[in-house]
């Protein structure tokens, strides 16, 4: 489910909130004790804003964009008998990015884990059911991640 309010939408720009909810009831079927399918989540959360504006009047060919959002993620199984789950964690996202109508673009992208950072990437490599904490494999993520980089679009058509 999801809902979208747009605070600002004509030729200055675009500029929005939303928030969206998802349920995930992943079951294993005819599998005796086991029940539930590893590594996904109970629900995912998201909140947060984007916009899109042209830069120095509505028909410039430069671009300002970008977008900030929270991701709150629920527990995952980590075995078919949820034996083993994860606690749930969050993250919160953002871009940015500048381009220009001849097709290049410079963007900065940040993820940061305000508190579990291993949640996410926790693994059973154990028996699928009746599992023990030695068997949980976990890569911890950076607190905070950066990404930029420069691209180049070819236009296609006409």
């Amino acid at each position: 489910m999801e809902t979208r309010y747009y605070v600002l939408q004509d030729e200055r720009g675009l500029v929005s909130v939303f928030a969206n909810y998802t349920q995930l009831r992943a079951r294993l079927l005819g599998r005796g004790e086991s029940l539930f399918v590893p590594n996904v989540p109970q629900s995912i959360f998201n909140v947060g804003t984007d916009f899109d504006a042209p830069l120095w009047g509505p028909n410039s060919p430069h671009r300002l964009s970008g977008m900030l959002y929270l991701q709150l993620i629920g527990q995952k199984h980590l075995s078919e008998d949820s034996s083993l789950i994860t606690n749930p964690y969050e993250r919160l996202a953002g871009c940015l990015a500048y381009s220009h109508n001849s097709g290049w673009t410079t963007f900065l992208d940040v993820i940061w884990y305000p508190g579990d950072r291993n949640s996410e990437t926790a693994f059973n490599f154990g028996p699928p059911t009746n599992a023990n904490f030695s068997d949980i494999v976990v890569n911890p993520q950076a607190p905070v991640t950066v990404l930029g980089g420069v691209s180049y679009r070819f236009r296609t058509g006409s």
